[in-house]
């Protein structure tokens, strides 16, 4: 189904590690929409864990802020305007350590699904997200 959404109509939700997502697309299997689209904030402090998936492809594109992103043993400083792709298989995690938050844009493809997040050592892990 097309559709346009507010960002304001679309509630945050939060992973255990205190990174935030507004979640454009349906996480819900019923849907039928072919990619995961989300505007993620990640506070001084804060990161995402890390996991890698066996399926789903994502690209990140950073709105503002900057962080700390790994993929693999490979860590680099990221900011406004750069792009991460992370292809299936890759161990990621982004973190803040600066003042700013840091707001990425994420794409993923296969839409995400809660069963396609594994540890680094590659056992599942459960990804839960709560209402922030």
């Amino acid at each position: 189904m097309s559709r346009i959404l507010a960002r304001d109509d679309v509630p945050p939700v939060s992973e255990p590690t205190g990174a935030q997502a507004r979640i454009y697309t349906s996480l819900d299997p019923a849907d039928d929409a072919k990619l995961t689209v989300a505007e993620v904030r990640i506070d001084r402090g804060k990161a995402t864990s890390a996991h890698m998936h066996k399926i789903t492809e994502e690209i990140y594109v950073v709105v503002r802020g900057s962080g700390r992103m790994r993929l693999n043993d490979d860590v680099r400083e990221v900011g406004p305007g750069d792009c991460v792709v992370i292809k299936p298989g890759t161990v990621h995690e982004i973190s803040n350590e600066h003042d700013e938050p840091l707001v990425f844009i994420a794409a993923c493809a296969p839409r995400v699904d809660r069963a396609d997040f594994y540890a680094p050592d590659g056992s599942r892990l459960n990804h839960e997200l709560s209402s922030s």
